[in-house]
Parts: structure tokens; C-alpha cells; sequence
């Protein structure tokens, strides 16, 4: 009787800690939506920390050490440990020269084509898994006096004044000013004195609506946040911060003209993704009638720097940075009464700075 009742409560026993495992199990099994993402950094990782065969998980002067004793057969090998460092089929010198130029600063430990490839992983996880963030925008625009309409984000309407205004006016004093309506022209001498301070916008955007996710998060519209190759881009940065990854991508600088034209036109909006900056920036439009009078368009410092968690592979934060300058040209006249009326805009210049920062930190 002892020896049943003894079977039952082992049963109890071993049925109540099959619950709480399975109790447990339930409450941990729970959507992680940054996994994608920690499957990039572990692999990232684990290339990152390929000299290491001491185990600390990093390159270090006794990395070097090591592999110069196994070199000179002062030690034994460990076993399940590849001291081919360099890839040659053996252990030399050259292994220990390596690790000792990679725990130094000298050399990285992973080639710029593997540090874009994770950085091209790693933005464009942004919008399918939909962490929510915070968008700071600053729009920084010193140009003459056009008004642009149709332009990305903060650029909307904007009537822009600095010194190459100030230059305009003052060249054509004699074509601008009436002499019977001095105020009206020395107002728009001291309005085109005062630079056009930039203008900045903060938007929390929730991590549960998809649409304001895709749109407020460059590229507008797609569903990725990075097109580039690596044959688009002028170099890669790679730094480590603490307990961070810092990753830097810098375009070169493109110029077009009547030979090559710029993509301006609202109806050109999916050839302007297709140009090198297209593909990571939320670029330029102008109108119909403004995109016929383009005469060249420069754009240049184009920069993304991501921040990334080591440990998680969660994107912390990105900043976005590029310059775009236009240059218009109409110069016009009409036989008046009093003989030629001139209708003049001249050469105008519109130079845009855009500075875009992603808090990612932010969960709405």
C-alpha cells in the first residue's frame, strides 16, 4: 500500500513540474520583434570576434601573444580552436601580427563590405518590425527668394532670405527700385538681412500604425528603409561605443545638369528613388513649371550614421544628413509702355541642409 501510495505521489510530483515548465514556457514563448535583428548582430558578432581564442570575447595583445607562442611551437594548440587568423591554411607570424594590429586599432577585424552589408540588415528591419520611434527633423534653408511647394517635410512654402538675396537686390537696385516707393524696396533689403533661422519638428510615431511608420521613416512609401549597394556608397565607418556599434555610410558627391537632368517633376518621383540618394534620402520636388526651369542640381555630404546594442541588435538610434542645392534661371522681358519691362528671378540658388534623427528608444 506504502509502495502504490508512493508511485501516485511521485505522479503528483512529476506532473506538477511538468505544469510549471509548461506554465513557464507559455510565458516566455512571447513575439519578439526585434528577433531578426539579433539573429544580424549575432552573426555580425561572432565575425567580428573571429581572432579571439582566449574567450573574452574580443581581440586582445593576448590574442597575439597566443598565436605567436602556437606560431614558434612554444605551446600546443587548443583543441576546437582555428588559430588561421589570416586564412592561409596555416599558423604563422602573420596571425599574430594581425590580431595584435586589430587589438590595437590598426586594422578592423571585419571588411567594410561586411560592416554595410550588417548596417544595410539592420535598417531596413526598422520598418517591418515596427519598434515605434521619435522623428526630429531640422530643415536648414539659405536661399534667395523663391517660394518651393511640394517639398519633403519641413521645406513646404518657404520663402528663404540670406546674404545672396541681399547680393540680388543690391546688383538690380536699378531694375528693382521704385522711385516713387523707396519703403517697398528698403523693406525687402533689411527683410532679406535676417538669415532664415531652421526650422525643427519632433513626431512620435506609434509602432502600431504601419502607414505613419513607412511614411515618417525615409524612404517615404517603401516598405525598406535602404536601397543602396555597396558600389552607391563612398565609404563606411565602423566605431564601438561602450556597449554599442556606431556605423557611418558617406555617398559621394552627385552634379546634375541639361546633360544629365535632375528628376524634379512630381510625375518623376519613382526615378528620383532610383538615383543613389533616392534610395536612402526623401529627396527634392519641385513643381512642373519650376522642374522645366532647373538649370543644375548638386547634392552632397550625404551621411547615415546607426547606432546599434552589441548584445541585442536593437537599432538605438540613426541620423540622417544630406545637402541638396538648386539653381534656377529666368530671365525675361516684355515690351511695356514705357519700353522693356523685365521680369527677373536671375540665377537663383536654394541651398536645403536636412537632419533627420530617429530615437528609436521611444515605444508608443
Amino acid at each position: 500500500m506504502k509502495k502504490i501510495a508512493g508511485i501516485i505521489l511521485s505522479l503528483c510530483i512529476l506532473l506538477s513540474a511538468l505544469s510549471v515548465n509548461v506554465f513557464a514556457a507559455d510565458e516566455v514563448t512571447t513575439e519578439d520583434p526585434h528577433e531578426e535583428t539579433r539573429g544580424y548582430t549575432e552573426a555580425f558578432n561572432k565575425q567580428l570576434s573571429k581572432g579571439d581564442i582566449t574567450g573574452d570575447n574580443k581581440v586582445t595583445t593576448e590574442d597575439a601573444s597566443e598565436y605567436l607562442k602556437v606560431a614558434a611551437k612554444l605551446v600546443a594548440p587548443k583543441e576546437n580552436v582555428n588559430y588561421d587568423y589570416t586564412g592561409d591554411g596555416k599558423v604563422t607570424t602573420a596571425d599574430a601580427r594581425k590580431a595584435l594590429r586589430v587589438a590595437s586599432g590598426l586594422e578592423a577585424s571585419v571588411s567594410d563590405e561586411e560592416v554595410f552589408d550588417y548596417f544595410l540588415n539592420e535598417i531596413n528591419t526598422v520598418k517591418s518590425t515596427l519598434p515605434g520611434f521619435k522623428r526630429t527633423a531640422t530643415g536648414t534653408c539659405k536661399s534667395a527668394r523663391i517660394t518651393v511647394s511640394g517639398a519633403p517635410l519641413l521645406l513646404n512654402s518657404l520663402n528663404c532670405k540670406d546674404k545672396e538675396y541681399v547680393d540680388f537686390i543690391r546688383d538690380n537696385e536699378a531694375l528693382l527700385k521704385d522711385k516713387d516707393n523707396p519703403e517697398e524696396y528698403n523693406k525687402m533689403l533689411e527683410d532679406a538681412k535676417n538669415l532664415y533661422n531652421p526650422q525643427k519638428e519632433s513626431k512620435v510615431v506609434p509602432a502600431d500604425n504601419r502607414v505613419q511608420h513607412i511614411n515618417s521613416y525615409p524612404v517615404s512609401g517603401l516598405s525598406v528603409s535602404c536601397r543602396l549597394t555597396y558600389d552607391d556608397i563612398e565609404s563606411v565607418s565602423f566605431k564601438t561605443d561602450d556597449k554599442y556599434y556606431i556605423i557611418t555610410i558617406t555617398l559621394g558627391d552627385y552634379k546634375y545638369d541639361s546633360k544629365n537632368p535632375y528628376p524634379a517633376a512630381p510625375s518623376q518621383q519613382s526615378e528620383r528613388k532610383d538615383i543613389p540618394y533616392g534610395k536612402v534620402f526623401n529627396l527634392l520636388e519641385l513643381s512642373e513649371a519650376d522642374s522645366k526651369k532647373l538649370k543644375q542640381v548638386d547634392l552632397k555630404d550625404g551621411k547615415v550614421t546607426l547606432k546599434i546594442d552589441s548584445t541585442t541588435g536593437e537599432i538605438i538610434n540613426s541620423d540622417y544628413f544630406f545637402k541638396i542645392t538648386t539653381v534656377l534661371e529666368d530671365v525675361s522681358t516684355a515690351e511695356g509702355l514705357g519700353g522693356k519691362v523685365y521680369n527677373i528671378v536671375m540665377q537663383t540658388k536654394m541651398a536645403y541642409e536636412f537632419d533627420e534623427f530617429f530615437d528609436m528608444t521611444i515605444k508608443a
